[in-house]
C-alpha cells in the first residue's frame, strides 16, 4: 500500500515537472525582430526548463551569494583592519610629536632660566665693577681738584 502510495505521488510530480516545463516553454518570449540569433540564444539561458534544473540554477545562485558575501566580509574585515592599524599609528605618530613638543619646550624653559641667570650676574657684575670705579676714581678726583686749583693760585 505505503509503496504504491510513493509510486502514485512520484508520477504525480513528474507530471507536474512536465506541466510546468510546457508552462514555462510557453511563457517564453520569442525572438524579438532586430534581435540576432546569438543574442536571442542568450537571452533564453536565463530561462531554465524544468523543475531539476530551476532547482539546480537556485542552488548554484546560493553558493554565488554565499561566496560574494565571504568575500564581501573578508574584504571589510581586512579594509577594516587597515583603518585600525593606520589610526594606531597615527596616535602613536601624535604622541611622539607632542612628546617631542614637550622636550622642545622642557629646553626652552631651561635656555630661558639659564639666560635670565647670566643676566642677573652680568648686571650685578656691572653694578659690582660701576661702584668699585667710582671709590677709585673718587679719591683721584678729589687729588687732581686740589692740584689744579693750587696750580691756578700760583
Amino acid at each position: 500500500q505505503s509503496l504504491r502510495s510513493v509510486q502514485i505521488l512520484e508520477a504525480h510530480a513528474r507530471d507536474m515537472a512536465k506541466q510546468l516545463a510546457v508552462v514555462m516553454q510557453a511563457s517564453r518570449p520569442g525572438r524579438v525582430p532586430g534581435m540576432t540569433e546569438l543574442d536571442a540564444i542568450e537571452r533564453d539561458r536565463r530561462y531554465f526548463r524544468d523543475v531539476q534544473e530551476l532547482t539546480e540554477q537556485n542552488e548554484a545562485l546560493r553558493r554565488t551569494v554565499l561566496q560574494l558575501r565571504e568575500e564581501s566580509e573578508t574584504s571589510s574585515q581586512r579594509e577594516l583592519t587597515l583603518l585600525r592599524e593606520d589610526r594606531d599609528k597615527q596616535a602613536l605618530d601624535v604622541k611622539q610629536y607632542l612628546s617631542d613638543k614637550a622636550e622642545q619646550m622642557k629646553v626652552l624653559v631651561d635656555t630661558a632660566a639659564r639666560l635670565a641667570r647670566e643676566r642677573d650676574e652680568a648686571q650685578e657684575l656691572a653694578q659690582h665693577q660701576a661702584s668699585c670705579e667710582k671709590k677709585e676714581i673718587g679719591p683721584q678726583l678729589a687729588k687732581l681738584t686740589e692740584a689744579l686749583e693750587e696750580d691756578t693760585r700760583d
